[in-house]
């Protein structure tokens, strides 16, 4: 359907731009014939009060004359005509246009319907997600590092469309308090397990279709010394309209 609505719009562009052309040949055409009357009129004999008789030249003039009335008249009509189909050929695209953005527009409605019913939840191991149609979007970022892993240390950003997120941005090593989030980390070939500290964050997003959320390690900027297993980084559509606050994300994790 899409391909065909944008057959559709490039025929009707075309004979859209060929009707113009031909509207300004034809003013073109109906400027050169004032032009010439114009000067036969001012080539023209004055008519004298005592001589009353009609010259040869006087009757080619008046014929020339004749002839370029009847012209201008045809063209005028064209044009007429000329600006008739344009004002339809106007109409037919504008409808097609407002029948292509309300197809547009149920297509988004429908396929966000379906992500949110069928609770689709994206997921990576890299670090960069993009949302398929808009939304508020719950957002869970896991990670088990080893390593300097002292209280307070900036560990990751999460940016949106390389814009660091104004709420949750900034995951840091917090402390564990009564909850144990020390866990068992390492290569699955090594026979040799690391003690890793978990890290999770669970936010709320609002998004566009076509924003892209990206993670990024700040811990080699603040000296490095760590080590990274099992990242993911996952989202699906929440049921929220906005976030909270109207913000334009927030943090659910305490």
């Amino acid at each position: 359907n899409g391909c065909g609505m944008m057959i559709w719009t490039s025929i009707l562009a075309i004979n859209l731009v060929l009707l113009v052309v031909l509207f300004n040949i034809n003013q073109a055409r109906i400027s050169e014939i004032s032009e010439e009357m114009k000067a036969l009129k001012s080539s023209k004999p004055r008519s004298s009060p005592v001589y009353h008789y009609v010259s040869k030249e006087d009757e080619d003039n008046e014929g020339k004359m004749r002839n370029m009335f009847l012209t201008l008249a045809s063209q005028q009509s064209e044009i007429n005509a000329l600006r008739e189909s344009l004002k339809e050929t106007k109409e037919k695209v504008d409808e097609l246009k407002a029948s292509i953005t309300s197809v547009e527009g149920k297509e988004g409605n429908a396929f966000q319907s379906l992500v949110l019913e069928a609770n689709i939840t994206l997921c990576t191991h890299q670090d960069k997600l993009m949302a398929p149609v808009s939304g508020v979007y719950r957002v869970e970022f896991k990670a088990n590092v080893h390593g300097d892993t002292y209280i307070n240390r900036k560990m990751f950003s999460i940016n949106k469309n390389k814009i660091l997120l104004q709420e949750g941005g900034v995951i840091r090593i917090r402390y564990n308090g009564r909850e144990n989030r020390t866990v068992e980390c390492g290569q699955p070939e090594s026979t040799r397990a690391l003690s890793c500290f978990a890290m999770k964050e669970v936010l709320l997003v609002k998004m566009k279709a076509g924003d892209f959320l990206k993670v990024e390690n700040d811990f080699s900027r603040t000296g490095g010394g760590i080590r990274v297993f099992e990242q993911r980084l996952c989202m699906n559509l929440s049921e929220y309209d906005k976030v909270p606050g109207g913000k334009e994300s927030i943090v659910l994790t305490h």
